[in-house]
């Protein structure tokens, strides 16, 4: 699973990245928890996408209460076209998450050490996702998303046995558009390549969400995995 994720990179170069503007004010994120609110990109047109603030944890819109959420925050990408609660979504509702790294734990004797995960040079990519459109008790209309995870590749199965399947930047129309086939988006949802991967340890301070500092992505020790 994906349960942490940062991304600390400027806003304007978010928006470069993706070729959108927004009037939105984005700050550096460190330490993104289930729950909590960040940026998604989804489709505006059949040629423009738009940056949306989002609730990480979907909430269909059939759910009668946004406690379902805090359940939903992966998609397992192996059960999408079946599972109630994906289905729909997967099919017209599909979004990217920016991020430039993910956390997962790693079972080291009767604890878990933390690693931050990323693209090598610290760039920024793009995590598959769905999205959602539901309406509290109070009218509300609360917009939420969740993470689409995939098998490790064979550099981070040395962590984690599932990693957030990551998009390529030229088929990130391909992704968003509504009419594109699922066959052709079953090719796309492939763990990423492990030689353009890094990653190392870093603080437990990530596992509290209350934390969002730069300090948890520095690395700790030395006994990080091979980059």
């Amino acid at each position: 699973m994906c349960g942490r994720f940062a991304l600390p990179i400027p806003f304007n170069k978010v928006m470069d990245h993706f070729l959108v503007r927004s009037e939105l004010a984005v700050p550096p994120r460190y330490n993104i928890a289930p729950t909590q609110e960040t940026i998604v990109i989804r489709q505006k047109s059949l040629t423009t996408m738009e940056i949306t603030p989002m609730r990480w944890g979907l909430i269909p819109g059939w759910a009668k209460s946004a406690e379902i959420g805090a359940k939903l925050i992966n998609a397992r990408s192996e059960t999408l076209a079946g599972k109630p609660s994906f289905r729909t979504a997967y099919k017209t509702r599909r979004c990217l998450i920016p991020a430039s790294g993910f956390f997962e734990w790693q079972q080291q004797g009767n604890r878990k050490q933390p690693y931050y995960i990323g693209l090598k040079g610290g760039k920024l990519f793009a995590m598959a996702g769905l999205w959602e459109s539901w309406r509290d008790p109070a009218e509300k209309i609360v917009l939420s998303f969740t993470i689409i995870t995939t098998e490790a590749n064979s550099f981070v199965t040395r962590i984690h046995e599932r990693m957030p399947v990551i998009i390529d930047r030229e088929q990130y129309g391909l992704w968003l558009n509504p009419t594109t086939d699922t066959t052709i988006l079953s090719q796309i949802l492939k763990p990423w390549s492990s030689m353009m991967m890094t990653s190392w340890p870093v603080s437990t301070m990530v596992n509290n969400p209350k934390n969002d500092a730069p300090g948890c992505l520095v690395k700790i020790g030395s006994e990080g995995l091979p980059t």
